[in-house]
């Protein structure tokens, strides 16, 4: 009996804190900074879900880690901080590492503020780190994401236009990103005059797999031109997932004179117009950085579709699967349609299940219980041409059913040597733990067998049987000896 009552007063004591964990997600704080250089100024919106219901003029204090400096001299803060973009009541209460500022409305539970400090209020540390803020409401501490101060800089603003005869790319260098040009020398040995280039930076490019089947595996100097001037050599190629669908090509050019701010390349064919093949679709894009700037930096994506595009789309109910490890709990419904380009038409969409024959699609499918491949494709005219899609394949696993439990022993003995005899009936079975008595055996096959020895005249018996899909089946029984 004391066991009892110590395992309810631990129980008791655990659920207090899964009640702190539980309201937690109403309190959650995120910070973003504009720049996280150091020694800048950046600008700062901090994010807050609220936990209680608050009022116009509550008081929300902002803690900052001892690295950050604030700088309020000369400042009048209350025209540089809002809430949700209205503006403060009064000025902030400033001290050594912290703001205290009244709330200029009421806010209700669950409700979302965003406070936005101006740039110029709070500087960087002076050296690279990870720093967080401390927002304290009603007395309570709630602690940031922690972010990256760092000192080292990327490319911004990349763009990639895509013109008639040509790719134009534009960036801007970071706040240590100055580009160097080469320096070139003449070697005159007197029979023959040499020109020696000596690099100093580079600009590297990765082509999305789109663009990089647009030009083939040589980039001559004479192709692209950097702010308008040609590169002194010839850009080196080199290629990731060669002779891939995924394949990228990315080049290295040598920085022919010195760049202080904005960057523009010209990528633009010399013997033949540079330009994406018509039969093909997909993203363009690119992936930038430089030798100063090693970071790699995204560009934006353009959607390009070719007029002979045939591409068929799959669409699930529900979204995604609403089990555990991939499984749909609930029987998933697939419907297909078909994103094409300009020149097809009488489109014809095919299915098969399971490596049965393809049979023409005419409506959603709601598959059963079962682990199933589904293929499909779609096909077209262009003119008098037949097009026809690469097949395509689906694999959905559905389990709407949780394990069965049967108990094939008796629960009423003889004999105190006893054997518990019972089977799991699921397709999917994860695990089966019984519990006899104050011992646990844990099981993965669905026929279990468990000797053991009744030493009283009843003895509890638990099983409790999980499957892959996230589904639960429980059985509670007692043994009962006669004798």
């Amino acid at each position: 009996m004391k066991k009892f009552f110590t395992i309810l007063i631990i129980m008791s004591i655990l659920s207090l804190f899964v009640g702190i964990k539980g309201s937690l997600a109403y309190g959650e704080l995120t910070v973003k900074i504009s720049d996280n250089y150091i020694g800048h100024y950046p600008q700062y919106n901090i994010t807050f879900i609220t936990q209680d219901n608050l009022k116009k003029g509550d008081n929300l204090k902002l803690t900052f880690d001892e690295q950050v400096y604030l700088s309020t001299e000369g400042i009048r803060l209350i025209e540089k901080i809002k809430v949700n973009g209205e503006s403060l009541l009064d000025n902030p209460e400033v001290s050594s590492n912290g703001l205290a500022i009244t709330l200029p409305f009421d806010a209700c539970r669950g409700d979302t503020l965003q406070i936005t400090i101006a740039e110029g209020v709070i500087r960087n540390p002076d050296s690279p780190c990870y720093i967080r803020v401390t927002l304290n409401v009603k007395g309570v501490d709630y602690e940031s994401n922690y972010y990256k101060i760092t000192d080292v800089t990327t490319i911004k603003n990349l763009n990639l236009s895509i013109l008639d005869d040509s790719y134009k790319i534009n960036f801007s260098v970071g706040y240590n990103g100055a580009l160097e040009g080469c320096k070139e020398t003449i070697e005159d040995s007197g029979t023959k005059t040499n020109v020696i280039v000596t690099p100093k930076d580079y600009i590297f490019i990765r082509f999305s797999p789109l663009l990089s089947q647009s030009f083939s595996s040589f980039l001559s100097k004479y192709e692209i031109t950097i702010n308008g001037a040609e590169p002194p050599l010839d850009p080196v190629l080199t290629k990731l997932f060669d002779d891939t669908p995924d394949e990228q090509k990315t080049i290295q050019v040598i920085v022919p004179k010195n760049i202080y701010s904005d960057v523009e390349i010209v990528i633009k064919g010399f013997l033949q117009t540079i330009s994406i093949p018509k039969t093909l679709s997909g993203d363009a894009y690119v992936e930038v950085w430089t030798s100063k700037e090693p970071t790699i930096v995204e560009s934006n994506h353009i959607e390009i579709k070719s007029p002979y595009l045939i591409k068929t789309l799959i669409n699930v109910t529900p979204e995604v699967p609403d089990g555990e490890d991939g499984f749909y709990i609930t029987k998933p419904t697939v419907g297909l349609n078909v994103d094409i380009g300009s020149a097809i038409n009488e489109i014809k969409t095919f299915v098969s299940i399971d490596g049965k024959d393809f049979q023409p699609y005419s409506a959603p499918i709601t598959f059963d219980d079962g682990i199933h491949t589904l293929q499909y494709y779609s096909t077209g005219y262009a003119g008098k041409n037949s097009i026809k899609e690469d097949i395509k394949e689906f694999t959905l696993k559905v389990d709407t059913t949780p394990p069965v439990v049967n108990v094939i022993s008796p629960l009423t003995v003889d004999s105190r040597i006893y054997i518990l005899k019972l089977k799991v009936s699921d397709d999917n079975l994860k695990e089966v733990s019984v519990k006899m008595g104050f011992i646990t055996y844990y099981f993965c096959g669905s026929d279990i067998e468990i000797p053991t020895v009744l030493f009283d005249k009843e003895t509890a018996v638990e099983i409790r049987a999980v499957d892959f899909a996230g589904h639960i089946s429980e059985y509670r029984g007692v043994i009962k000896l006669n004798s």
